[in-house]
């Protein structure tokens, strides 16, 4: 069993650090690929510092950016070999045990098209600031999507993918600025047979002020994506669960959607009226019923958003 690790680079602050984390990994087939999205930064002085026939280097002439990232994943899914592929960001980090306990996973649930390792949070000194809550070893869609509902936090590289299935599927799921794409993409593969999930921490994502997640600035463009995220769920939810234990999940799901999106939605409305009252009230006023909105909601909104100046 070959992994693929990919990292889809741009940002030279922690790539290092990232490479070497995949470079000591205990598991030793595998390969990884890095495709430098057409960076200004000096991408090349850190991958020429290395010596490793693991490491495969590409770059891209003309650069993706942030809003289409999601096309710089699957360019990485484009080169891999694999018959997994994990796709994690240049900041981020893998223990030495990352790949072994996915091999011993996917090697109990062998049908199964996607995999995840349980997770900590680092600041920008790799100090672990958080280790998520341990989830059963196995879990459907619908226990996904719950446990996201209620707090849950997904990442991209915790998750690994097997690799003809997603090529199948068209790749990583595309939303503007990957604003849910990490979780459009882990639904999909785990449709119809659900997940299998690791025991033991084996990713770490780094919470740091250089991350696309970070920027609060392009309102609009998170709200696109979260008016597609959105779609994707109504369409989903139309189909029936398989399990009467699924049923019950879903129906509770379906009532939950709507006050779901309006507090995603009421971060970023909040976060603009403070920053700029009159022209941020003008703006979601005007788009209220675009994003579903009652007048109340956004009200609370603007109440929040100002006061909270």
């Amino acid at each position: 069993m070959k992994f693929s690790v990919t990292i889809p680079a741009y940002k030279p602050y922690y790539l290092k650090e990232c490479i070497n984390s995949v470079l000591s990994q205990s598991y030793a087939d595998f390969e990884l690929i890095i495709v430098n999205d057409n960076s200004p930064f000096d991408i090349d002085s850190i991958i020429n510092s290395f010596s490793d026939n693991r490491i495969r280097y590409y770059k891209n002439t003309i650069g993706f950016g942030t809003e289409k990232v999601v096309q710089n994943w699957n360019k990485c899914l484009d080169y891999a070999l694999g018959d997994f592929i994990i796709c994690m960001g240049d900041d981020d980090k893998l223990l030495p045990n990352f790949l072994k306990d996915l091999s011993v996973l996917i090697n109990q649930y062998t049908k199964l098209d996607i995999f995840y390792s349980h997770t900590q949070l680092i600041d920008e000194n790799s100090k672990v600031i958080k280790t998520f809550p341990l989830r059963p070893e196995r879990e459907s869609i619908y226990e996904m999507i719950r446990r996201r509902w209620n707090g849950g936090q997904m990442c991209i590289g915790d998750y690994c993918y097997r690799t003809s299935a997603l090529k199948e599927k068209g790749g990583f799921y595309y939303l503007p600025f990957a604003w849910g794409s990490d979780a459009i993409s882990a639904y999909e593969a785990a449709k119809n047979m659900g997940i299998a999930n690791t025991s033991k921490p084996g990713f770490q994502y780094r919470v740091n002020s250089h991350s696309i997640s970070s920027k609060s600035d392009n309102i609009e463009g998170k709200i696109q994506a979260l008016k597609e995220e959105r779609k994707w769920f109504e369409d989903f939810f139309k189909r029936e669960a398989p399990t009467s234990k699924d049923q019950i999940l879903l129906a509770q799901l379906r009532k939950m959607m709507h006050p779901h999106f309006v507090h995603m939605l009421s971060g970023d409305i909040i976060y603009g009226v403070g920053k700029h009252p009159i022209q941020g009230m003008k703006y979601w006023t005007t788009h209220r019923e675009e994003v579903g909105l009652s007048m109340w909601e956004l009200t609370k909104c603007f109440i929040h958003g100002i006061v909270g100046r």
